[in-house]
C-alpha cells in the first residue's frame, strides 16, 4: 500500500507501507534529487551532444522532471526501469508538485506509455515495466545512470555485485552512476565490478552519497 507524505522542502513522495520506505528523503524529494542526480550525475557531463541515460526506479518521476529541466543543447534518451508504475490517481496527486511539465496531458502519457514517448525536440523518455534483473540493456551503450532503487533494506536483491556488473557492463567507458546509498559493503561490491568509487558529501539527511565511474 503507497501513501502520500510531504517531505521537508514540501515536495510530495510516496510512503510503501510493506517496505516501510520512502521514495524520497524525508528531508526534500526535490532537494534530494537536486543533489544527487542533477548536480552529481548531469552536471558533470556537457551541455550539447548526444547522452544516454539509464534511471534504476522512475517512480513518481522526479529525477526525470529536473532532468529536463536541465536537458538545454543535449540530446538526451531517458530510459527508466519502473516494474510497479504509478496509479493514474497517483499520477493526479504528483501533478500538484510544482515540477516542470507536469500537467495532466503529460502525466496521462507518460502513466500510459507503453514504449517511447517523444516529450520535446531533444527528449526522448523510454519507460520498461521490467526490474533490472530482467530488462534486457545494450552493451557500452549509457553515459550516465541514475540508481534510485529502494535502499538495501527494503531491496536488497537491488544491492548486488550481479545487479552492479550488469550495469557496468552496459556503460560506456568514462560513464558516471550516482546513488543516494553509501553504505560500505555497496561501495567494495561496486569496485569489485570494476568501478572506481567516490564518496560525496549526501544530501541534508545524510552524510555521504556515491559517484562511480567506469
Amino acid at each position: 500500500m503507497r501513501s502520500w507524505i510531504k517531505t521537508k522542502d514540501g515536495s510530495l513522495s510516496l510512503y510503501v507501507e510493506e517496505l516501510d520506505e520512502t521514495y524520497h528523503s524525508r528531508h526534500g524529494a526535490v532537494t534530494e534529487s537536486k543533489h544527487v542526480f542533477i548536480e552529481s550525475g548531469l552536471a558533470q557531463f556537457p551541455t550539447s551532444g548526444q547522452l544516454n541515460l539509464l534511471e534504476v526506479g522512475f517512480g513518481t518521476g522526479t529525477n526525470c522532471m529536473l532532468t529536463i529541466e536541465q536537458t538545454l543543447q543535449r540530446n538526451i534518451h531517458y530510459q527508466a526501469l519502473e516494474p510497479h508504475p504509478l496509479t493514474s490517481d497517483e499520477w493526479e496527486e504528483v501533478a500538484k508538485s510544482g515540477l516542470p511539465l507536469l500537467d495532466k496531458s503529460f502525466l496521462k502519457s507518460i502513466s500510459e506509455c507503453a514504449s517511447s514517448l517523444q516529450v520535446s525536440e531533444n527528449f526522448l523518455l523510454t519507460i520498461h515495466r521490467e526490474t533490472l534483473q530482467d530488462v534486457v540493456l545494450e552493451a557500452n551503450h549509457f553515459d550516465l545512470v541514475y540508481y534510485d532503487a529502494f535502499g538495501p533494506r527494503a531491496q536488497p536483491e537491488m544491492w548486488t555485485v550481479d545487479c552492479f556488473q550488469k550495469l557496468y557492463k552496459a556503460m560506456r567507458q568514462g560513464g558516471v552512476l550516482v546513488t543516494y546509498c553509501a553504505k560500505g559493503q555497496v561501495r567494495r561490491d561496486m569496485q569489485s565490478c570494476g568501478f572506481k568509487v567516490e564518496r560525496l558529501p549526501g544530501p541534508p539527511g545524510k552524510r555521504e552519497m556515491i559517484r562511480a565511474i567506469k
